[in-house]
């Protein structure tokens, strides 16, 4: 007799990344792509896409789960609340990944009416992932649920040798990141320009709001160098001497420090 065999389907996983699909969120995604394994999960990733778009591409791919990702300011809560409640209409287990930011600075947590509504919102999450302390104790305060929330910090893979590669007569800085102003890249085009060394090079690696502004700067130990990824990002790592992080964005664990 024959013994029969049963393949299950594979399971389809939907990751809805940032709007601007860059930084550390995106990073983070591509990070997830990085260890599902193709034989069991069909994994489809959807960034800087509207509401509406969001939802004609889950009605095409009809996941199993879907993860929502977020960095904790007024705009991006607004599009995973929506995006959340659209996609209620349909079957799929729903998991919410807290990234960068603080709750208490959203001054609305504080009014009763609001409070009700993002605890309403977070319970309809089936597990929800945080970075840090703060966004646990301000989720769990919400939503009274322990056994749904957990904390996860970011990871990477570390390399089993980094070489260096050391100018002798160059300082070099590295800001890696997007150009905006919470990641404070201004600040550091500032400090700078205050320093006199010919000696010193900044390089600024990243893409963002801020890009045209910087390029208007006539400092030549001041170069944007764009968005870099993977060997191409690993050079700027190995050449830096100082990496610098001036944020005034409420970090958890950055990448770019990773």
């Amino acid at each position: 007799m024959q013994t029969k065999i049963v393949i299950s389907p594979q399971k389809k996983i939907l990751i809805i990344g940032p709007t601007a699909g860059l930084g550390g969120v995106r990073t983070h995604v591509e990070q997830l792509l990085s260890v599902f394994r193709n034989d069991i999960f069909t994994v489809k990733v959807i960034q800087g896409n509207s509401t509406f778009e969001t939802f004609i591409k889950y009605m095409k791919f009809k996941p199993d789960v879907v993860v929502h990702n977020l960095s904790i300011y007024q705009k991006e809560l607004l599009r995973v609340v929506l995006n959340r409640y659209i996609l209620s209409l349909l079957t799929a287990r729903h998991i919410l990944h807290l990234h960068g930011g603080r709750f208490h600075e959203l001054g609305f947590l504080t009014n009763p009416i609001f409070r009700k509504m993002m605890a309403f919102h977070f319970k309809r999450y089936d597990r929800i992932f945080c970075l840090t302390e703060e966004q646990y104790a301000t989720i769990l305060s919400l939503t009274k649920r322990k056994n749904t929330i957990q904390k996860i910090y970011n990871y990477v893979e570390i390399p089993d040798k980094a070489e260096l590669v050391k100018e002798k007569e160059k300082l070099n800085l590295l800001f890696l990141g997007r150009l905006t102003m919470k990641k404070g890249v201004l600040d550091a085009v500032k400090a700078v320009k205050t320093i006199r060394n010919d000696n010193l090079r900044l390089w600024i690696v990243g893409e963002g709001e801020l890009k045209g502004e910087i390029l208007k700067n006539s400092d030549p130990r001041i170069r944007v160098e764009g968005e870099k990824k993977g060997a191409e990002k690993k050079k700027y790592l190995q050449k830096a001497d100082i990496l610098i992080l001036p944020s005034s964005w409420p970090e958890g664990l950055p990448y770019a420090m990773l």
